[in-house]
Formats: C-alpha cells, sequence, structure tokens
C-alpha cells in the first residue's frame, strides 16, 4: 500500500483543491457579468455555484491537510481554462467544463485512489 504523503491520489487531491478554486472564482466572476446585465436570477445562480465549489476545496483541503505533515506542500502542473468574457459564452464553456471534470478527471482520480 502507498504511503498517502508519496501518493498519486495526494497530488490528485491537490489538483482537485485547484481546480475548485479556479472554478469557485470563474463563477464569482459570472456573478459579476450577470450583475452588469441586470440578470439577478442569474447572478444568485453564480454566486451560489461560486460557493459550493469553494466548499468542494475545502473537503479536498481539510482531507490533505490531516492525512500530511503540518505545513505540507504539494507539487503538481496543471492547466486552467480562461474563458470568454461574454457572459453567454462563458456559460456554455462552463458547461463543458463542468462536464469534462465530470466524465474525465475525477473518474480517473478514483481509479488511481482505488489502486
Amino acid at each position: 500500500m502507498t504511503n498517502f504523503l508519496n501518493s498519486e491520489t495526494r497530488k490528485n487531491l491537490a489538483r482537485a483543491f485547484i481546480s475548485e478554486c479556479v472554478d469557485g472564482a470563474r463563477y464569482q466572476f459570472l456573478a459579476q457579468n450577470a450583475q452588469q446585465e441586470g440578470l439577478v436570477y442569474v447572478q444568485n445562480l453564480m454566486k451560489q455555484q461560486a460557493k459550493n465549489e469553494m466548499a468542494h476545496a475545502k473537503l479536498f483541503y481539510d482531507y490533505i491537510l490531516e492525512n500530511s505533515d503540518s505545513n505540507c506542500e504539494v507539487n503538481i502542473s496543471a492547466d486552467y481554462p480562461y474563458i470568454e468574457p461574454a457572459l453567454a459564452d462563458s456559460l456554455k464553456a462552463e458547461v463543458e467544463i463542468e462536464l469534462d471534470e465530470f466524465k474525465n478527471l475525477y473518474p480517473g482520480f478514483a481509479e488511481v485512489a482505488k489502486e
């Protein structure tokens, strides 16, 4: 059995933490765009989604800390999308990003963790 501190799962959790933080930030930006366009309902949805993403990030963060030495560092490399600022285009891009995480990223992380 692999030690968590040296595991690919620990790196994947760090990647997931960063991904959720980035997603949360993008949803906050979308909420601002929706507010500027007077779309209060969309603004509120994006604010809630940002909170959800940060809650996911906190779960990953806490798990890493609980299972690592104090003040741990995890070195990772990852790519993150920057999307068109136009609200309609951004919302479509977010759907694709979320689907990619659901279909590709997290199932792959789960397989590594099972191994």
